[in-house]
Order: structure tokens, then C-alpha cells, then sequence
């Protein structure tokens, strides 16, 4: 192909600048000498990645990018470029972007000759590699964790070869053996055990290797360190990518203390022959004056005490006796019974242990009498019920506060709003409360996901609480809203209160994974006097307030005044009520998914999923169901949501048979509106027989207040689509302490336990107990568990403990999309 002489140059020079500019990493270009001058081209890639402009680049040299540890390094490398020592380098760097964060790269340096031969133009390429820095440090923390549990472990952990040399063994085993673990690498059984031992620990290895199955030994091993342990030995194959057992994994317990636990109690069980009716945590005896002659080794162990501390006497209020009853208990009682020498079951005493907390014990004693038939004294067990009767207080605790961030819950605040109400119907008094809604919450989540969105509100809550009156109260009402009440405080002084709530927010900066967010608060404020109003009316007229801030511009406060309430609910409502007709009849809503996997490591079969919803905003952004459904449900809309939903996710199943026949469930969430609607229930069955869908592979999701408030209409309903081989999952089991009750009576397969208590079943012993008493109630009834909010790899851990069957969140899959096969 031939060019005109006059265009060639200018085509030359368009050709280069469309690669440029196009090219997929950062280029720059720059004059050799003096090495510090600034840059004379840059592509748009290099701007994206140091997050200058182009303009502001141009004025900037490479070295004033550069790190200022790493600077001199670039100058002397820069030289041996100027010098021809090199023609070219690479190196991994880290440039400063404009916005302070530091940026690794990969930079790739040429020198370009000029007429005379020598360097004239340095060519710069630069590739950013943050991500895969980023990885590599997670994945070496993760390895890290993972040696030092290994390390940490009281059982010896080993790893031999199919020879049975030791590949990986943890300092508790080397310890054992009196060697540092490095010394035993490369060595056998018989290089460190007497010979009998020796061979049958390699004959097990053998056996285990040839079958490929595990297998546990109990035995008495004689290490180097001149210990004779009892020890259970559990072994397992570990096999190849091929499937080939190559390797042989080793757990050794020490189990010696236990055997002489053991030991121990069968030599005093002749003694406790009378307590095997009621043994429980600790037993005793008294006198025929009710002072203690025998307390056992138990019972000094839960308090702490030594024998010439503990209780004498048997008696309440005796002075150096078991201390005043637990609450609902009755000191007198006992007494009395004790006087008539009756037996006596389970009262509770309350006495103080050595550390100088208070213990709770249930005590249950037998009068014992002699040959002659006299009183010779009591004997009797004891329960120690602390931890029952903490927990029982913490769930006190917990029903009146938010979890997440121990303030105030709503059920709490609507009962003191309730009561404020009241005094100022009552009294005239001037009270005041603020709703808060925080704005730009959902890009937090979204961007970082529900671990950083919850440690935000924890924060959040913690500023909100120092801005305010101790009288006052700090509430969370659920999700990102907050509400306040300021008792016996004018409306001036209020605004003046929310005014600092706002900047206080405003000037909040939340840190996550390097990178800083901010958020505004939107405050809804309302003068509670003597309007006649319910619980309901203020917070709706608050709400309304709230949503009059955000329709303002967001960020600010919204003093509400009479007449102008109503207006707010309804145009902010109606709006919702609009924006969905219209993408209702626009085509603008979305399905997306979210796998539910199996919580065995390992597991495999069938695939598992939930559709979501998502609406397209006019302005192409995707809105979460959250923004829009309490509008759907308030103005009867969310029957046409979910009969929209069906229709879509019975078609896309229609056209992916190849997806159909994977999935083993594909879930739909339905709302209480659509439990027990006759025409939602034609509607379906017409969309199956049109589908050729099988219902099989159908399971409806209903949260258990829609279930139990629809109890009688939705039953019905739920039986009629199982009877057509549907099946159903009760979401957000737990939230609703009731559902316990109606278990047996709705047809359902699944329990979903209510994310709220699994996210936090690592640190909350409530939780973790919460959730382990939902699964084992549902194995017990035959219903299969599924965890939300598994958004770490320990927290799947517990619940593979617990034995919950399958798990959904970010940790085993984010939702996404749903696609056609193609």
C-alpha cells in the first residue's frame, strides 16, 4: 500500500498517537538528559493510574512521584541508563498518586539512541499491579494464620510420605520428642521409637496409604522426652490431584490426664453411689446442724474458694452460710423446710466466689437418716447456673438493645417514646425526638461490603451518644436510621442538638481497607406536646421529616411543622408508588442471583440459588429493593413485584434448560401480600403449565412474620403449591421468637437463619448458642438449615461445626447477574 508523500508524516503521526493513547498500560515519554526533567507525553493510562491530569503530569518529574525511600535508587538507576551500562530495566516500584495513596507497579524502562548513538529518550511503561500486591499479602497472612493455629495446637499434628518420613510436624509433637521439628524432617517412626512401637505406627501408615480411608489408634507411646503418654492417634489419607493417597496426616491427642480422670472416678464411685439419681456439677453433705462436712473438688473449682473460705452452713442468712436467693427465690422457703427436715428440689442460692463475683447455683438435698430413724443431716448436688442465669440476663438486655451496636433497639425507644407521649399529654412538658437517616450508607456497603458497613454503624452510634444529654436517649431503629428523644428540652435547644448531630456526622471520616469514606446524616426533627398523638403518628410525622431533609438535599435538618407532614408522606411515598409503575411498565426491573452451597468442606451437587431483585433508576443506576419495597408493600404493589419475579425467573429457567437441570432449588422471595392471594396463586400455576417449569425445582422464600401473620390465609396457600411438589424456605428464621411455635404447622424444608446472629457467632456466645439451637430444632423436625451473612472463612469454620447444612453470602459468593447459558 502506497501514501501520498504529503500525508504520510501526518498519518505516521495519527497511527502513533491512536496507540498511544490506546495502549493498555501507562506510557510516558522523557527527554534523557538531565534525567530529572519532566515528562513530554503521557498517555491517558498513565493519568488513571498516578490520578493526574495530563496537564499536571506534564509539569512533574518521575523522581517527585517516586517514593521518597525508593528515590535514590530511581536517580541511580536513571544513570546507568544515561551512561549505556543498560539499555533497559524493569522493577517492581510504587509511585505517589495525588491522592497520597501509594501505587505499586511494574515500571519497564528503554532508552531510545539518538543520531549520534547515545541515549536521547527514555521510554516509560507502567502496569498496575495494587490488586495482585494486594492478594499476595492476604494470601501470606492466611498462611501465616494457618501455621501458627498448626503450631498453636495441644494435639501433635504431623505429615509423613508414603515411606513414612516426616514431611511437616508441629512443635507440640517436636516438643514430645525433645528435637526441634526440623530435625525430625526426613526421619521415620523407627528412628524415634522403640521397635515394637516403630512397627505397628508403620504398619498403620501402610494400612491407611494402601486404603485411602482414616482410622484411629489408642495406644501408650514412649517419646524421647521420657514420657509414657495414653495417646489417641487419628489418621487420614491425604491424596493427589489424581485422587492417590500420597501423603499420610497424623493427629496425636494426648489423652493421659483423661485416663486417670477416669481413673479417679471409678475409684470414687462407691462414695457417690447415693447421688446417682441427681448428680449434676458438685455434691455435699452436712451435719444434723446443717454445716457442711464434705463439699466437692467441683464445686472449689467454679468459685475459686479453698475449703477454709467456703460456705459452713447449708442454711440462708446464717451468716457464714450460702448467701441471699436469686431473684423469684425465697430465702424463707428453705428455711422452713429445712426446719421440718423435707426434702427439697432445685431452689436457688446465690454466694460470692473468690474473685468476688456473685455465682447462682441450683441446690436439690435428701434428709439423711439414721438406723434409729433420727436426723443425721442432708445430702444432696448442686448445679452451678451462672452462665444460664447471665445469659438470661443478657437476653434481658438484648431484647430492649440493638446487638450491633448496643444502643438502644426500637422496641425500647417506641416504649419510652410511648411514655413521653404521655407525661407531655399529661403535664405539658416540651419534649423533642430526631429521626436520622444516613445518607450515602448503601456506597459503603456495596463498595466494601456488610462487615465495614457494620463497623461503620458501630461508630457511628458511639458519636451519636457523645453529642447528647445522658437523659437522653440514642436509639437504633434498623438498618442506617437512628432515632433520638430529648426529654424536657425545647424546640430551639433540639435544633441546636441536631444541628451538631449533622456536622458531627458530616465531619466523620470512616477508614476501611485504606481508603476513607464520608457519609451525611439526614435529620427528621419534631416537637412531641400535647398533639394527641400514638406511637405511630410521631414517628411516621418524624419519618416524614427524615424523608422532607433528604427530598431538601440530603444532609440537613427538616424541622417539622404542623400541616406540612402530610404533604411529605405523600409526596415522598407516591413518588416511590410512581417510579415503580413506571419501570413496572419500562421493563426496568432486574433479576439477580446468589449461590446457597453446601457448608461441608468439599461438598458437592446440585446448584442452589436465590433470585433478587434489582430496579433500573432512570438514570441507569441500579436501586436495591430496599429503597423501593416498603412503598410497594404500603400501597399494595408488591403482589405485581412478585408476580413480575415469578414470571421472569420461570422464563429464564424455560429458556436455560441446561441451568434448569443443574439446579437442585432455585429460591423466590414472596411477600406477605402474595401468601395466600388467590389470583398470585393462579397467576403461578398458569406460569408453570406455560413453562414447563417442574415445581420440584421451585423453593419460596417467606420471612416468619409474613408466615405467622398470614397464618391462616397463607397455610393454605403453602400447602396447595406443595402439593404440586414446591418447596419452602422460612427466611430470617429467629428474628421472631414466636416461629418456634408454628414450626410443625407450616410445610416448610429450609430454615434460614436470621444473618444477624450468624455474622457475629464468632465473638457473641448468644449468638453462636442462638444459632446452634436453630439448627438442632430444625434437624430435629427435619428441616435443613442455611446460614446468611457467611462473610469469612472462620465464620463458615463454626458453622461446618455446628453442623448447619448450607451457607450464602459474600465469602461463598456475591450476587451477580443472571445470565442466559447462550
Amino acid at each position: 500500500m502506497e501514501f501520498d508523500s504529503d500525508l504520510e508524516p501526518d498519518l505516521a503521526r495519527r497511527l502513533f498517537e491512536a496507540s498511544f493513547n490506546q495502549y493498555g498500560m501507562g506510557v510516558g515519554l522523557r527527554a534523557i538528559d538531565p534525567w530529572r526533567s519532566r515528562w513530554i507525553r503521557v498517555n491517558d493510562k498513565l493519568c488513571d493510574i498516578l490520578g493526574y491530569s495530563r496537564e499536571e503530569l506534564l509539569q512533574m518529574t518521575s523522581v517527585e512521584l517516586t517514593l521518597p525511600d525508593e528515590r535514590d535508587e530511581a536517580i541511580a538507576n536513571n544513570e546507568r541508563l544515561l551512561t549505556g551500562e543498560v539499555a533497559s530495566y524493569w522493577r517492581e516500584k510504587r509511585y505517589l498518586r495525588k491522592d497520597g495513596q501509594a501505587v505499586w507497579t511494574n515500571v519497564w524502562l528503554t532508552s531510545v539512541p539518538g543520531p549520534d548513538g547515545a541515549p536521547a529518550m527514555v521510554i516509560s511503561m507502567i502496569q498496575d499491579i495494587s490488586e495482585r500486591k494486594q492478594a499476595e499479602a492476604v494470601l501470606q497472612e492466611a498462611e501465616n494464620r494457618f501455621r501458627s493455629v498448626v503450631d498453636s495446637s495441644p494435639a501433635g499434628i504431623t505429615l509423613k510420605d508414603r515411606e513414612g518420613r516426616f514431611l511437616v510436624v508441629n512443635r507440640t509433637y517436636a516438643r514430645w520428642m525433645a528435637m526441634d521439628p526440623s530435625q525430625l524432617i526426613g526421619k521415620s517412626a523407627h528412628d524415634l521409637f522403640p521397635g515394637e512401637q516403630a512397627d505397628e505406627i508403620q504398619a498403620d501408615d501402610a494400612a491407611i496409604i494402601a486404603s485411602g480411608a482414616e482410622a484411629s489408634r489408642e495406644a501408650v507411646r514412649t517419646f524421647r522426652d521420657g514420657v509414657s503418654r495414653n495417646v489417641i492417634s487419628h489418621k487420614s489419607a491425604v491424596r493427589s490431584a489424581a485422587g492417590e493417597p500420597v501423603a499420610v496426616s497424623t493427629i496425636v491427642t494426648d489423652i493421659t490426664a483423661r485416663i486417670a480422670a477416669e481413673q479417679s472416678v471409678r475409684e470414687r464411685e462407691q462414695r457417690f453411689r447415693d447421688f446417682a439419681e441427681s448428680a449434676s456439677d458438685w455434691f455435699w453433705e452436712t451435719d444434723m446442724d446443717l454445716r457442711f462436712t464434705y463439699l466437692s473438688d467441683r464445686f472449689f473449682e467454679k468459685t475459686g474458694l479453698d475449703p477454709a473460705s467456703a460456705p459452713s452452713s447449708l442454711l440462708p442468712g446464717s451468716g457464714d452460710g450460702l448467701d441471699a436467693p436469686a431473684p423469684g427465690a425465697g430465702a424463707g422457703g428453705l428455711a422452713a423446710v429445712l426446719a421440718a427436715r423435707l426434702p427439697f428440689k432445685n431452689h436457688e442460692q446465690s454466694f460470692e466466689a473468690r474473685d468476688g463475683s456473685l455465682r447462682h447455683a441450683r441446690i436439690s438435698g435428701t434428709p439423711v437418716l439414721g438406723e434409729d430413724g433420727g436426723f443425721r443431716g442432708y445430702r444432696g448436688t448442686g448445679t452451678d447456673i451462672t452462665e444460664a442465669y447471665d445469659l438470661s440476663r443478657r437476653l434481658s438486655w438484648q431484647a430492649s438493645h440493638d446487638a450491633l451496636t448496643e444502643l438502644i433497639n426500637r422496641r425500647e425507644f417506641e416504649r419510652r417514646l410511648e411514655r413521653v407521649l404521655a407525661s407531655a399529654e399529661a403535664g405539658g412538658a416540651e419534649h423533642a425526638m430526631c429521626y436520622l437517616d444516613l445518607d450515602q450508607f448503601k456506597v459503603i456497603n456495596d463498595t466494601c461490603g456488610h462487615v465495614a458497613g457494620d463497623e461503620l454503624l458501630r461508630q457511628l452510634g458511639q458519636i451519636l451518644l457523645g453529642a447528647v444529654r445522658k437523659r437522653d436517649t440514642v436509639a437504633r431503629l434498623g438498618g442506617d436510621e437512628f432515632g433520638l428523644l430529648l426529654e424536657h428540652c425545647s424546640i430551639e435547644r433540639a435544633r441546636e442538638v441536631a444541628d451538631e448531630l449533622r456536622e458531627r456526622v458530616a465531619e466523620f471520616r470512616f477508614a476501611w481497607s485504606g481508603q476513607f469514606f464520608r457519609v451525611g446524616a439526614s435529620i427528621g426533627l419534631v416537637p412531641i406536646g400535647a398533639q394527641g398523638w400514638s406511637v405511630e403518628d410521631a414517628l411516621r410525622v418524624a419519618d416524614s421529616a427524615c424523608y422532607a431533609a433528604k427530598e431538601g438535599g440530603r444532609d440537613r435538618v427538616h424541622v417539622y411543622h404542623p400541616g406540612d407532614a402530610e404533604f411529605a408522606r405523600r409526596h415522598g411515598e407516591m413518588r416511590w408508588v410512581a417510579r415503580i409503575d413506571q419501570a413496572l411498565e419500562e421493563g426496568r426491573f432486574r433479576l439477580w442471583c446468589q449461590p446457597i452451597v453446601a457448608a461441608g468442606p468439599g461438598s458437592r451437587g446440585a446448584e442452589h440459588v436465590e433470585l433478587l431483585l434489582r430496579m433500573v433508576g432512570e438514570d441507569g443506576a441500579l436501586i436495591a429493593p430496599a429503597a423501593f419495597l416498603p412503598a410497594a408493600e404500603r400501597y399494595g404493589l408488591s403482589t405485581r413485584i412478585d408476580r413480575w419475579v415469578i414470571g421472569a425467573a420461570l422464563d429464564w429457567l424455560h429458556r436455560n434448560p441446561r441451568r434448569l437441570a443443574a439446579l437442585a432449588h432455585c429460591s423466590i422471595n414472596l411477600s406477605g401480600a402474595s401468601l395466600g392471594d388467590a389470583e398470585s396463586l393462579r397467576f403461578l400455576r398458569e406460569r408453570l403449565d406455560a413453562t414447563g417449569v417442574p415445581p420440584q425445582r421451585l423453593c419460596f422464600e417467606i420471612t416468619e412474620t409474613a408466615a405467622i401473620s398470614n397464618l391462616s390465609r397463607g397455610l393454605e396457600f403453602m400447602q396447595t403449591l406443595a402439593g404440586l411438589g414446591c418447596c419452602f424456605s422460612l427466611d430470617d428464621f429467629g428474628s421472631g421468637l414466636s416461629s418456634f411455635a408454628y414450626l410443625k404447622t407450616l410445610p416448610v424444608q429450609f430454615l434460614k437463619i436470621d444473618g444477624a446472629f450468624v455474622r457475629d457467632i464468632l465473638d457473641d456466645p448468644v449468638d453462636l448458642a442462638l444459632v446452634r439451637s436453630i439448627h438442632e430444632i430444625g434437624k430435629v423436625m427435619g428441616k435443613q438449615t442455611i446460614a446468611e451473612f457467611v462473610e469469612s472463612e472462620a465464620v463458615l469454620v463454626r458453622l461446618r461445626e455446628i453442623g448447619v447444612d448450607f451457607v450464602q453470602g459474600y465469602h461463598v459468593g456475591r450476587p451477580r447477574p443472571v445470565r442466559d447459558d447462550g
